[in-house]
């Protein structure tokens, strides 16, 4: 064979060899190698899926121990109670009036939490309504506004509206027991309106790093220094009003959710200004001003309280905060959303004129803010006249009777003192409406017996004080109209006078120095002649003539007629 065609055979030999052999190299070789690395590849992957799966069990966690630190307390009772708390004091720091929460059903999903529904029925401005929203929406809860019905009754400038709102709560099993939906202490003394430092009862759960914020009453502040027990704080924060506080008020964690720390109110700046409520109103030049209060006088030991109204105030800036500012006198309050004065002055409180300074601010627009002084004056009680005890009176029959019961004013001047009968009275009975004289002829045909009367005594202090007195009028037939000197005896020298009484067919004997009580006269026999007895009155001398009556008798320089003897 020629060299080229030993190259030839050559070459198509090793291509033959080649083609025969390949197959099994890569068998043998080649295709281990494929499938180790195929292996490697699902290997990577699933280890990607790992660290992923890994990653969100991590978060998962991280967002569970979160859910439990937010969610209602385990306790299902304390946290429907508690829900329904810090809603109604949510409507209440942001405006809402008439505010009427319901319990909704509890409802388990299964053993992983608990809804709890809350239903609040209010009205509100747009703003009110705003707010409340805002600040549900920013708190460190989980929660959430499940349905939201609102209608206004009017389309013209910012009308109260007819708020139906529920809101769900979830109680997660797992959750730290506690009583109070967030941690509380409280403060330890009397806080005023401008102070910025505050003491408080040692605190629990609260936050270590200052920034978070509280809410005293219906204020909400921020702590911006902690100093043990001593907290430097921000007052009035989202645009709540800085107001005093007693000791003992609350002071109640209001945690913020880190994904709405950036979050304003100014959020709802739009809704505001193009409320989908009502139409835009027209330009209105307000004057906004205190209306005059009607009663300004307090007397001391009773309760006072006016309510505080506005004329001329723009509604857009929602309803007006009110604040005592200045010159407030002890015990007095003002309540900073309805505008209830109330003052009930102790007795250290001195009886004199107080002109108290009062504000009214709109939350909204604090340009919008109204003043003004109100002068009240403190007086002590006006103490009622005091009648002397005397409850019975002796009258008789077809005799006059002039009678007065004493009455004094303790704090005033008995002159100033009026009378009057109140009541049913007994025909002619008059009393004088100066001295307080009673006078009363019972008639002869009044039928004997007790007539109760009413003596009223008014005195002439500020306000006026009335007591009344009651006494019964007993009539008596008058024994001394029918008592008749009518003989004369002596018997061993000692004289001896016979009284006869005609209505009651009674004999008396008589003799000097006895003592004879006869109707109303209590007299002292001091001489017994055939034609007179002599009586002494007190400090004066009567004769009664024979054949007399004891209603005859003549003082003593009279001229007597003398009588026939007459005898019984």
């Amino acid at each position: 064979m020629q060299a080229r065609e030993k190259k030839l055979a050559l070459i198509l030999g090793g291509a033959v060899a080649v083609w025969l052999v390949l197959p099994a190299f890569e068998g043998w070789f080649l295709q281990p190698v494929t499938q180790r690395r195929g292996l490697l590849e699902v290997a990577r992957s699933q280890l990607t899926q790992r660290e992923e799966q890994q990653l969100e069990l991590q978060t998962a966690r991280a967002r569970l121990r979160d859910w439990q630190y937010e969610s209602l307390p385990p306790n299902q009772l304390t946290a429907q109670r508690e829900y329904q708390e810090w809603l109604m004091n949510l409507a209440a720091m942001s405006g809402f009036e008439s505010a009427t929460p319901t319990l909704g059903r509890r409802t388990p999903r299964g053993t992983t939490y608990v809804q709890i529904p809350v239903t609040i029925e209010a009205k509100a401005t747009l703003e009110q309504l705003a707010r409340f929203l805002y600040h549900c929406e920013r708190v460190a809860l989980v929660h959430r506004i499940d349905s939201l019905e609102v209608s206004s009754p009017q389309s013209d400038g910012n009308p109260q509206l007819e708020v139906t709102l529920t809101a769900i709560g979830l109680s997660l099993p797992d959750a730290e027991e506690r009583r109070y939906l967030f941690p509380r202490t409280s403060i330890t003394s009397d806080l005023s309106a401008e102070a910025t430092t505050i003491e408080v009862e040692p605190p629990e759960r609260f936050p270590h790093v200052t920034g978070f914020q509280v809410k005293l009453g219906q204020e909400l502040v921020m702590v911006q220094k902690i100093d043990g027990n001593r907290w430097t704080i921000e007052r009035g924060a989202e645009k709540t009003v800085a107001v005093a506080h007693p000791a003992g008020t609350a002071v109640e964690l209001f945690p913020v959710d880190r994904d709405h720390q950036t979050h304003t109110f100014d959020d709802y700046a739009a809704l505001l200004e193009h409320s989908p409520f009502t139409k835009p109103a027209p330009l209105i030049d307000y004057k906004p001003e205190f209306a005059p209060i009607s009663d300004p006088v307090v007397m001391r030991g009773t309760p006072w309280e006016t309510t505080l109204t506005i004329t001329g105030w723009d509604p857009s800036g929602g309803n007006p905060v009110f604040e005592l500012i200045e010159n407030v006198p002890a015990e007095m309050e003002i309540d900073p959303v309805t505008g209830r004065l109330s003052w009930t002055p102790g007795n250290e409180t001195i009886s004199q004129e107080y002109d108290v300074h009062v504000r009214a601010q709109s939350r909204i627009n604090p340009q919008q803010v109204v003043s003004t002084t109100l002068t009240l004056i403190l007086r002590d009680p006006n103490l009622s006249p005091v009648f002397e005890d005397i409850d019975r009176v002796q009258a008789y029959s077809g005799r006059p009777l002039t009678m007065r019961v004493p009455a004094s004013d303790p704090d005033g001047s008995p002159e100033e003192l009026t009378y009057s009968l109140t009541g049913e009275l007994p025909e002619g009975v008059t009393i004088d409406a100066h001295t307080g004289d009673v006078s009363w002829t019972p008639p002869l045909s009044l039928e004997l017996g007790d007539y109760p009367i009413t003596i009223t005594a008014t005195d002439g202090g500020e306000p006026l004080q009335s007591t009344d007195h009651s006494l019964t009028i007993t009539v008596n037939e008058d024994a001394a109209l029918h008592t008749y000197f009518v003989g004369y005896f002596s018997e061993d020298g000692q004289p001896e006078a016979f009284l006869y009484n005609r209505a009651t067919n009674e004999r008396t004997i008589a003799r000097p120095g006895e003592q004879i009580v006869v109707s109303d006269i209590e007299a002292e026999i001091s001489e017994i002649s055939s034609n007179h007895i002599e009586l002494t009155i007190g400090s004066r001398t009567f004769r009664m003539p024979l054949g007399n009556s004891l209603r005859q008798l003549l003082p003593v320089g009279e001229a007597i007629a003398p009588a026939s003897p007459t005898a019984e």
